[in-house]
């Protein structure tokens, strides 16, 4: 067996499991944070990150993506400087 030959046949297969569009499936966040269950660090955030992951868990990727590019309070829209000084 040559180089190519061992390259070719140790690649990974592709997941049998079907990749679902992004935002339309409430209940999966993505492969590993499931919106059933309480992130472990929840009790530990501030109000502000509590809220974006609540939205997060209630509404999913997309909505909580557009909570965290929002100001709050007045509605305006957040630049990613902005967004990474309140979420981190």
């Amino acid at each position: 067996m040559d180089a190519n030959q061992t390259l070719t046949s140790n690649k990974m297969k592709p997941s049998s499991n079907k990749t679902k569009e992004p935002g339309k499936d409430s209940t999966s966040i993505g492969e590993n944070i499931s919106t059933k269950e309480k992130y472990i660090f929840y009790d530990h955030m501030d109000d502000t990150n509590k809220k974006a992951m609540d939205v997060l868990q209630s509404k999913g990727i997309n909505a909580a993506v557009e909570h965290m590019f929002t100001d709050q309070e007045s509605g305006r829209q957040l630049s990613y400087a902005e967004m990474r000084d309140r979420y981190g």
